[in-house]
């Protein structure tokens, strides 16, 4: 591991590369902001878990009375913005957690730890003062992200698809049904599924299909045959190729090393939608 961090009284970012393997056990007090560059982490206190993935951030709090344990998956880098406590006192419920709920970190975000990433050797008064104005916005822009990433801002009837389709996504199922369902038009339910999650209904349901099928293959012992009818799809062949385009690995390297992380970035569907399958449920 490498690491250019160091105490200092207000805000401070730094970067820090780590292997495959856990972190010594953070006894301390301290809150941090982390984004994810590259690989997983796994953030444990004993009684629950998060995990967050590359261009993932997330708030995570330890006030010192429990050990907060981090698990790296394969080569992982972060950026880190520690936070002065009182910074957050307002909006951090219980220890150990992830607060609030990670988000996808948005060009903002990144923009913004990379500029407090350059003054993070900074000593001069108006310097530190600056490092300072930028965590406040680092966590602004956090606590922005996950309100505008929250499930609540979907009209009624998008969730409403959006529980169906992840409870059913077995089940045969077209336009047709989900415009039923939505109570509205299948031009206006595409419409508002292009507007707030970037994809068409249909290609939502394929997305939430192939992810459970990804999910299948990395986890279980069962034959494509029998994963492509669990999870609705036409044959093999098709689960193979929705697979390799949303995870950009075939089923054979999926199964071969369980432990790759399935990709956000896809051909199926974009980081828009993905916040959402199996959000509801």
């Amino acid at each position: 591991m490498t690491s250019n961090s160091k105490y200092e009284p207000g805000f401070f970012f730094d970067r820090v590369d780590h292997n495959t393997g856990l972190e010594p056990s953070w006894r301390r007090g301290r809150v941090m902001l982390v984004l994810v560059q590259k690989g997983a982490m796994i953030v444990s206190n004993g009684q629950s878990s998060s995990q967050l993935r590359a261009k993932e951030c997330g708030l995570i709090l330890n006030d010192g009375s429990d050990s907060i344990t981090v698990q790296h998956n394969g080569q992982t880098q972060i950026l880190r913005c520690l936070i002065p406590l009182k910074s957050v006192r307002n909006i951090a419920p219980s220890k150990g957690e992830l607060l609030p709920s990670k988000v996808f970190a948005s060009d903002q975000l990144r923009t913004l730890f990379q500029l407090g990433l350059e003054l993070s050797g900074a000593v001069s008064d108006a310097n530190l003062h600056l490092r300072d104005a930028i965590g406040e916005a680092v966590l602004a822009a956090h606590i922005a992200g996950f309100a505008d990433q929250s499930p609540q801002r979907l009209p009624s009837f998008v969730r409403n698809v959006c529980v169906y389709v992840n409870s059913h996504y077995r089940e045969a199922c077209d336009l047709d049904l989900l415009s039923e369902i939505a109570g509205v038009s299948k031009g206006h339910l595409t419409c508002e599924f292009r507007k707030h999650l970037g994809v068409s209904p249909v290609r939502y349901l394929w997305a939430q299909r192939t992810k459970m099928a990804a999910e299948a293959i990395k986890t279980t012992s069962l034959g494509l045959v029998e994963i492509a009818e669990r999870c609705g799809f036409q044959s093999h062949f098709h689960l193979s190729r929705e697979v390799k385009a949303f995870t950009g690995f075939s089923p054979r390297e999926l199964r071969k090393n369980c432990s790759l992380e399935l990709d956000a970035l896809t051909k199926i569907a974009p980081v828009e939608a993905l916040k959402y399958i199996n959000t509801f449920g």
